[in-house]
């Protein structure tokens, strides 16, 4: 069974043996998700919607320098000249003016590594059919049995439905958030979830994985069922590092700072169609539900 093992490790990204052609790819990620694109590849069934989400566990939580997706309006704008604080490859960003002189003051982050308020990232919620779930005990993994990479969507089979939430927030210092309780009021859990979109403000499609190692010539293998949030979102600099605490108290060390982006790929490489995700409740995490 060598050859299932190597299949394997090539889908979580830890060994590629051989690159796979974009001619030769099902539809790849990240997209123009602006109403009214289409990608020429045709979706050969409609993606997974928030009731299937609720029944696979979380296996990551990362987040990319820049927005991955595009969507005119919202996150289209070309990087900003100067520090982004970080070297891997930027992409899309939201506009900045949408920010207060107050609200870009600079931000001592404890710990989000090489950030900065000002700058917008794009997060991923990976969800999976294979995640290896709750830990019974304190294991490396932490409580939620999230880990580093991708790796853990894989955990329990080589073959795994992928669902991963895509939500682009422009970072700002809410000095107002001044006290730990406040703080954690305006972190609401984003560790497990994102700031829910109204109704007809999400989108769902059939994608792939994404990444600065992928582009218009090699194509990811992985198929993702994708979540995303078309607004840009504002996301508090207290809220964001609250969060990579939380990340850090899980296990994770590598996700504490930004991936690079693979730019939205051509529209040869894209499903012809997004469907509309329409919202269900959150419900908080907790032993013995898979939210």
């Amino acid at each position: 069974m060598a050859w299932l093992r190597v299949c394997f490790l090539a889908l979580v990204g830890v060994v590629k043996s051989v690159d796979l052609a974009c001619t030769d790819a099902e539809p790849q990620s990240p997209r123009d998700v602006t109403p009214g694109y289409t990608g020429d590849l045709a979706t050969r069934y409609e993606p997974y919607g928030e009731e299937e989400r609720r029944n696979f566990l979380q296996a990551n939580l990362h987040f990319h320098l820049g927005a991955e997706h595009k969507n005119v309006g919202e996150y289209d704008q070309a990087p900003p000249s100067g520090d982004l604080a970080s070297t891997v490859a930027p992409g899309l960003f939201c506009n900045p003016d949408a920010l207060s002189p107050a609200e870009k003051a600079p931000y001592n982050f404890q710990h989000c590594k090489n950030v900065s308020v000002g700058l917008t990232y794009e997060f991923h919620w990976v969800f999976s059919s294979g995640a290896p779930g709750q830990l019974a005990d304190d294991g490396s993994e932490g409580e939620l049995g999230i880990a580093d990479g991708l790796g853990g969507a894989f955990a329990r089979t080589v073959n795994a439905d992928v669902v991963v939430r895509g939500q682009v927030c422009l970072i700002y210092n809410n000095a107002s958030l001044d006290t730990a309780a406040k703080i954690e009021a305006d972190y609401a859990d984003f560790l497990t979830k994102w700031r829910s979109p109204s109704a007809g403000q999400a989108v769902k499609y059939v994608g792939s994985t994404t990444g600065s190692s992928y582009n218009d010539n090699v194509c990811s293998p992985a198929e993702v069922n994708w979540h995303v949030d078309l607004k840009c979102c504002k996301l508090s600099a207290q809220a964001f590092d609250r969060t990579c605490q939380a990340m850090y108290d899980e296990g994770l060390r590598e996700d504490l700072k930004p991936k690079g982006s693979r730019p939205p790929v051509d529209r040869r490489w894209v499903a012809d169609v997004t469907f509309p995700l329409q919202p269900v409740c959150e419900i908080p995490f907790r032993e013995g539900n898979t939210n």
